[in-house]
């Protein structure tokens, strides 16, 4: 999502909301300079996701 305003007005935030316990503990959202890199990181969340046990949190196995 593109910020509009404040000090990071036209910066992308972006969020990964799958998953819970120990998978949430790591890089799940941010602040990028632009709206590839967030695209990136997003794509980068989800592939740990499906790589990441389901009885850790992560989608493995489902």
């Amino acid at each position: 999502m593109k910020i509009d305003g404040g000090p990071e007005k036209n910066k992308w935030e972006w969020s990964f909301q799958l998953g819970h316990s120990d998978f949430r503990r790591g890089d799940l959202s941010g602040v990028e300079d632009n709206k590839q890199e967030a695209a990136d990181k997003i794509k980068a969340a989800f592939a740990r996701y499906l790589e990441y046990p389901s009885d850790k949190g992560g989608g493995s196995g489902l």
